[in-house]
């Protein structure tokens, strides 16, 4: 009961920050559609990155130990993570997707705002850390199910691989929450005026 409080309370809490940024600016209908469309885009970004550090220290664990027994903990665990992450990211695409359309708005502010040229350097990061999900999920994790209480050495270096990688997806996640973090103390794209970075506009 406390563990579930406890988490309905994080959520709860990390939902409310959308009400203090750029979409809780819209007005009517269009404000409960932007301000839930943030909050569930915090709340999926929480699970997975939120998520990325304790099952980084359950494959540290269980690969120290070597045993069957801590085999079976991580495969359990990898398997309930790779779902997760799943849910997670497909509500992050889908949720990041509607507001970049409501805060950006086109092409040109998306290349001539300093918002818009944040936004493509966290797409940048993100696209290499999703790259590292997709390899857990597709590729680690069949060979690690494949390789349980039959093969443990071969078991624990595919769960070294497996923390590194989550590794490299803890420091990428970081740098863009910093990017993010960034981003809501600026005018959304949508609001200013660009500057065409180009010698060349389209007709």
């Amino acid at each position: 009961i406390v563990f579930v409080g406890t988490l309905a309370l994080s959520a709860l809490l990390l939902a409310t920050f959308a009400l203090s940024g750029h979409a809780s600016a819209a007005e009517g209908s269009a404000f409960a559609i932007q301000v839930l469309a943030d909050m569930l885009h915090l709340l999926a970004c929480g699970l997975w990155l939120g998520g990325l550090w304790p099952f980084a220290a359950l494959l540290s664990t269980c690969r120290r130990k070597g045993n069957a027994a801590a085999c079976s903990v991580a495969v359990a665990g990898t398997q309930g993570f790779s779902r997760l992450a799943l849910v997670s990211v497909a509500g992050l695409i889908a949720t990041g997707s509607y507001n970049a359309w409501n805060l950006v708005g086109g092409f040109a502010p998306l290349i001539g705002t300093d918002y818009g040229k944040l936004l493509l350097l966290k797409i940048g990061l993100l696209l290499p850390l999703l790259g590292l999900g997709a390899m857990n999920l597709f590729v680690l994790k069949p060979k690690i199910v494949e390789a349980s209480g039959v093969r443990s050495e071969e078991s624990n270096g595919h769960l070294g691989h497996l923390a590194r990688n989550v590794n490299f997806e803890m420091a990428l996640g970081l740098a863009i929450l910093l990017i993010v973090g960034h981003m809501g103390l600026i005018p959304p794209a949508k609001h200013i005026q660009p500057e065409w970075p180009f010698a060349f506009r389209w007709d």
